[in-house]
């Protein structure tokens, strides 16, 4: 019974589904890049539909259980009376599988000072470790958290068994419950001043300009003498057009912000960006400035990335 099911086949799979579902992504980004960097939040939610719409669709009974994928594979998803599954039941399983898949990116900075974004943002690691655990210790029939709430099962098209019934070891139980805990430790923002500052940082520049930053580095200079000094920062915004003007604004907010401590360059990072969850595109004009606010170019000579082997900090 054991030979009915595959590590390898299984894996190859869906790395092979996932490079042609993102494929089919980019290709339509070229025509429709526009649509999909207004979506915003949605783009999460298109991406979840055109994610169980290929995987839920091809696992169930219409597609015989078998992704473009598993096709060439020879590995197909069933029932455990070994039939395959309808499409509700599949389209279950697709959504389950997304939120392990899906990345939580490009979205304003202040949406995480939310309780329940912060929550859902560690859901989402659980649910990818517990998945990535699950298929490579639960044995033999290696059944993640997808097939655990659809009660499937992914075998060889070759399978002759007329039933299966494989549950979770009680053993897994007790790793899956620290890895639980070990993740939302380490995964869930500890507050903290740096962190404050930052988020106070993140408020001042939207209520100053009217923007909403989606990211905030910073570099610092290391001296043993007069201690550290703000090299750089780098402040990323949503933008579907480069804008000298915008970004020379946004750079004076920066410098007001931190008058005390001014950093030697601002870099400011227009993008034009959409996440449709299991993939991420953006289109950026990077405009860097000194410490007077004065335009130095874009970001070709001074490298915002990376200014110093050195750099530190990021929200």
């Amino acid at each position: 019974m054991q030979n009915s099911f595959t590590f390898w086949r299984r894996l190859l799979a869906f790395l092979l589904d996932m490079t042609l579902l993102k494929t089919i992504l980019i290709i339509m980004s070229f025509f429709m890049y526009g649509f999909f960097s207004m979506l915003g939040y949605w783009g999460l939610v298109c991406g979840l539909g055109i994610f169980v719409l290929y995987f839920g669709l091809l696992n169930s009974e219409v597609g015989k259980g078998q992704t473009l994928g598993k096709k060439l594979f020879k590995i197909k998803v069933v029932n455990k009376d070994n039939g395959y599954i309808s499409f509700k039941t599949s389209a279950l399983r697709a959504a389950v599988l997304y939120l392990a898949v899906v990345k939580i990116s490009g979205f304003p900075l202040h949406i995480f000072e939310n309780p329940l974004v912060l929550a859902g943002q560690v859901l989402l690691t659980v649910c990818y470790f517990l998945n990535v655990y699950l298929f490579i210790f639960n044995r033999p029939a290696r059944r993640m958290l997808q097939d655990f709430a659809a009660d499937t099962y992914v075998v060889r098209v070759s399978a002759q068994e007329e039933h299966f019934n494989f549950s979770l070891k009680k053993l897994h139980y007790y790793f899956l419950g620290l890895m639980i805990l070990v993740v939302v430790v380490l995964d869930f923002p500890i507050p903290s001043e740096q962190r404050n500052k930052r988020l106070e940082s993140v408020r001042y520049i939207q209520e100053a300009t009217g923007v909403k930053p989606f990211s905030l580095l910073f570099g610092h200079r290391k001296n043993l003498i007069k201690g550290d000094s703000l090299y750089f920062i780098k402040i990323g915004i949503k933008s579907r057009q480069g804008d000298l003007q915008k970004a020379q604004e946004i750079s004076q907010a920066v410098l007001e912000r931190y008058a005390k401590n001014p950093p030697e360059i601002v870099c400011v990072s227009l993008e034009n960006y959409y996440n449709l969850g299991i993939i991420d595109w953006s289109k950026r004009r990077q405009y860097v400035f000194d410490s007077n606010n004065q335009f130095l170019g874009m970001n070709k000579r001074y490298s915002c990335r990376n200014p110093i082997p050195k750099s530190s900090g990021g929200l």
